[in-house]
């Protein structure tokens, strides 16, 4: 992310230059003399001349943003919101005066000047970093959180008082420069091994990374660095005349007018220039037009915030819902780390190296892990105290399951309503875990598969109901199904079936129920014409066979698949989206798929199948959003090694640990907003 933020600087220095013509190169100054560069005669459009100025100090500052993070104070106390979290109040930081930017962090200053409070990385103010001073009254924004004292002198915490010049209003800092401005509207940058950089007619400034911008009485004009050390062009924004205030993110920017309106120009790729939409940039400063009233600004890299009487308005990129708090269009960073993935219906959940789960999606029913009921738009870690670590994870339709030393938890719908703590229940000898319905199937060290969790025994539809308990003849290597029926992979790569069958469920050419496990038949060819498709219906004796060389189940609903050695993929029971093929209701008998047989793993949703093939490539068949009509944004995803798919969504898992998603993106489901529905999205994770 850092490394598209700084793209973006220098996007900002050289947006427009065609206009403005190409930089001219000066000689470089010896290192004793000072750069002077007054506006009235910095090259190409140049300012008129200008009186004296007279420049006061930013007033405390009670909005502050980061790249995915929005924060405001509010009586005393921070309100944060942003990395796919809602509008939230950070506890620590009670009686809060002022806060700022320190580098990917948010720092906070006290009402007493005495306590500074910074967040450490992503997790918001999770183990603040607390660091002493003498007395403050404000916070400078930038790499070094330098503090503003009542007699107008700038401290650093911990560190030797920086050494700006007499009449100074405002220090701030990146990327090895420090700048400060004084009262007269000089400018003056200091950078390791590089003499004093002097700009002239300055009424604000502003970093993004390495890029400077400087507002002058009637325009702003951006540049990296060396551009102008070099009295290169730097890109200008015209229509900044009567502004007080500049903001720039990394490759826009925005001023505050007297009138208390915002004006914006630069690039509008997210929706920085506050137009509603994702239209061209510019150069012309154009005012946001649902805000005014206007009292402070701050921007991220790729949004803006603004104090208004109504409430704070921010507008740009809700990656980490840092605009909203209550949506996500961009994923801010990718989730690596992953081992294991699994969807329910509505959520999904993955495992990371460190056998922890982290869930996101739905989380009305509790499925997502001690996490308050509601949507997680990213990411976020279940909470299991106590649980040491996880080693399979198993989604019901609204419920998760994890295996951790032979015991089961489970979280989420249940006939007993809503559970948000794990339900530790009677089994402790648990070998593996699966699934994918109303109940998830455990395996005990004996070998009997049981219906377990915090969805069994939830109600099924009539003439149906749950599986009970069963046993394999051999080692049980998988179990899938929806708590009405059962299918379970043998080690020997057959697969048996049982419970209710109204529709060629368990697979074994019958109907009715079944109590204990029958061997699933041999599959037959997909036959070529719907007449010959109706023998599908057909129920089917013993001597059809059985299948065999079977080395992954996959379940939705009333159907399931199964993924032979052979590459091809043969499925049965339920199908009313083409998933098997078209004008096919259901299958009593196992079928094999056409145009099917390099596959490697396959993963069933509620209107799609999605194919993982031997390349590493996925592709998806039937309908819906993550359905066929996706295959040609998923030619984008390569080594992918496992696949999950939900009730409308789908989610694969890179070898780099790395997780994507798409299709539906209501509730949260894959960590975006629909906006970016329309190709797959990379999952972040706070």
């Amino acid at each position: 992310m850092r490394r598209r933020s700084l793209e973006r600087s220098v996007a900002v220095a050289s947006l427009l230059w065609a206009g403005c013509g190409s930089p001219s190169i000066a000689t470089t100054p010896s290192a004793t003399t000072p750069t002077t560069m007054p506006s009235t005669t910095m090259p190409e459009q140049a300012a008129a001349p200008i009186g004296p100025l007279h420049v006061e100090p930013p007033p405390p500052s009670t909005l502050a943003l980061t790249d995915d993070l929005s924060c405001v104070i509010e009586g005393a106390q921070v309100i944060c919101w942003g990395q796919g979290h809602e509008p939230r109040v950070e506890e620590s930081l009670v009686a809060s005066a002022t806060i700022a930017t320190r580098g990917p962090a948010i720092c906070a200053l006290d009402t007493s000047g005495t306590t500074l409070r910074c967040n450490r990385g992503a997790s918001l103010f999770s183990g603040p970093m607390v660091e002493t001073i003498e007395q403050g009254v404000a916070l400078e924004p930038g790499d070094d959180g330098v503090v503003r004292t009542p007699d107008g002198h700038f401290v650093r915490p911990g560190s030797p008082p920086p050494e700006v010049p007499p009449s100074t209003v405002s220090v701030r800092s990146a990327s090895g420069t420090t700048c400060a401005l004084s009262e007269t509207g000089e400018l003056t940058c200091t950078t390791r091994d590089a003499p004093p950089l002097v700009i002239e007619g300055v009424l604000d400034f502003a970093f993004e990374n390495a890029a400077l911008c400087v507002l002058h009485p009637d325009e702003i004009a951006c540049a990296p660095m060396p551009t102008w050390r070099a009295r290169g062009a730097p890109s200008r924004f015209a229509g900044a005349a009567g502004a007080r205030r500049l903001v720039a993110g990394a490759a826009h920017v925005c001023v505050l007018a007297q009138d208390g309106r915002v004006l914006c120009a630069g690039t509008n790729e997210r929706g920085e220039l506050g137009r509603g939409g994702h239209d061209a940039g510019t150069n012309e400063l154009v005012a946001v037009g649902d805000v005014q009233g206007a009292t402070e600004i701050a921007a991220g890299a790729h949004h803006t915030c603004a104090r208004t009487p109504e409430g704070t308005r921010c507008w740009g990129d809700d990656g980490g819902a840092q605009v909203s708090g209550t949506r996500v269009t961009f994923a801010a960073t990718s989730m690596t780390g992953a081992t294991m993935l699994v969807s329910g219906w509505d959520h999904t959940c993955a495992l990371d190296g460190d056998g922890a789960l982290w869930c996101w999606g739905s989380g009305d029913a509790g499925q997502l892990g001690g996490a308050s009921a509601g949507n997680r738009l990213l990411p976020t870690r279940a909470a299991l105290p106590g649980l040491g670590v996880i080693t399979e994870i198993a989604a019901g339709a609204e419920s998760t399951c994890v295996l951790s030393a032979g015991s089961v938890w489970c979280f989420g719908g249940s006939t007993r309503g809503r559970q948000e703590s794990p339900d530790l229940g009677a089994i402790s000898d648990a070998a593996h875990i699966g699934g994918g319905g109303r109940s998830v199937q455990v395996v005990r060290a004996g070998g009997e598969i049981t219906p377990y969790g915090a969805a069994s025994g939830a109600r099924l539809e009539a003439g149906r109901r749950e599986a009970g308990p069963g046993r394999l003849p051999v080692e049980v290597a998988q179990v899938v199904g929806d708590g009405g029926f059962v299918c379970g992979l043998g080690a020997d790569g057959r697969v048996w079936g049982w419970g209710s069958d109204f529709g060629g469920e368990v697979g074994d050419g019958g109907d009715g129920v079944r109590d204990t496990p029958t061997p699933v038949i041999a599959p037959i060819p997909m036959p070529t014409t719907t007449s010959g498709r109706e023998h599908l219906y057909e129920t089917c004796d013993r001597s059809c066979g059985v299948m065999t060389d079977v080395r992954h189940l996959t379940s939705r609903g009333r159907s399931t698949c199964a993924v032979l050695t052979s590459g091809r993929i043969a499925c049965w029971g339920e199908d009313d989206h083409d998933r098997f093929a078209e004008h096919v209701s259901f299958a009593r008998r196992p079928v094999r798929l056409d145009g099917i047989d390099d596959a490697r793993d396959a993963c069933l949703g509620a209107t799609f199948l999605c194919i993982l093939n031997d390349d590493g490539t996925v592709r998806c068949r039937g309908d819906g959003a993550a359905g066929e009509a996706r295959n040609a944004e998923l030619a984008t995803l390569d080594h992918v090694t496992q696949i999950a798919c939900g009730g409308g969504h789908a989610c694969a898992l890179g070898e780099d640990g790395s997780v994507h998603c798409w299709g539906e993106s209501r509730a949260g489901r894959l960590g975006s907003d629909a906006v970016i529905r329309g190709r797959a999205v990379t999952v972040a994770r706070p």
